[in-house]
């Protein structure tokens, strides 16, 4: 009776900690649970990818920045998400799922934010498919 009792509650925490898990995610932020169960599993895993690992901010102070547009220029996804500017861009809050946004295949976009010498990196297609067939890989050699 004990060994059940022990693994109820082992599975049912590890039920709950995964829920909490991912209950903070960029797509669990930017998505609508309808949304995500209609999506099916693996596009909600790849977009989560893109959404936590897709872009980097980079630092380039003292490069000229003018070719690049503005991150003002990616607009918000849906109604209630606010509009990117310098002055409102904060990278620890910032989430790249709430903004349309095309990754093209072989060139990655990128946006320079305002004045601040940073830029919005996301990287290409091609690249975010190797990246996510990495992550893939590592993640089911963990298990």
């Amino acid at each position: 009776m004990k060994k059940y009792l022990f693994t109820a509650i082992a599975l049912i925490t590890g039920a709950l900690v995964f829920a909490q898990d991912n209950a903070n995610t960029p797509l669990s932020r930017s998505y609508s649970s309808e949304e995500i169960a209609a999506m099916g599993p693996e596009k909600a895993d790849y977009l989560n990818f893109i959404g936590s690992r897709g872009y980097i901010i980079n630092d380039m102070t003292g490069k000229d920045l003018s070719g690049y547009p503005d991150i003002s220029e990616l607009k918000p996804r849906k109604d209630g998400v606010h509009p990117l500017s310098a002055e409102t861009f904060d990278a620890a809050t910032f989430n790249l799922l709430d903004y349309n946004f095309d990754l093209q295949e072989g060139t990655p976009l990128i946006y320079r934010i305002g004045n601040t010498g940073k830029t919005l990196f996301i990287h290409s297609e091609l690249r975010m498919n190797a990246l996510y067939g990495r992550n893939s890989t590592n993640s089911k050699a963990g298990k």
